[in-house]
């Protein structure tokens, strides 16, 4: 499948929406961010971004949409807040061993 098929089947399966990859204006959406040098994970991050914000709002629900997610000036924009939201990882360090039954006894 080409990165628009992909897009779209995952904007589908995410949102419960029948969008067409093949429609001429969807593909022109995706093929020019494409072309500016977006990835399909940046489609994937952005659609996840747009769903967990707007899924249970009504108001914003209807946005979920090929036309205003991968127009060239929102999904700008919405990468930016994905940078925005993304948290520093935090680096796990190891607990220390306490082993009480060495005493007191420095080595």
């Amino acid at each position: 499948l080409d990165v628009a098929h992909v897009v779209i089947n995952y904007l589908n399966e995410k949102t419960g929406k029948q969008f067409k990859a093949q429609s001429t204006a969807t593909k022109k959406f995706i093929n020019g961010r494409m072309k500016e040098g977006y990835t399909q994970e940046d489609f994937m991050k952005v659609v996840d971004l747009k769903v967990s914000e707007w899924i249970h709002h009504a108001e914003f629900n209807r946005f979920l949409r090929p036309s205003t997610l991968f127009n060239a000036t929102n999904f700008e924009n919405y990468v930016n807040e994905l940078a925005a939201v993304q948290k520093p990882k935090k680096r796990m360090l190891a607990l220390p061993v306490l082993d009480f039954n060495k005493g007191d006894e420095h080595v």
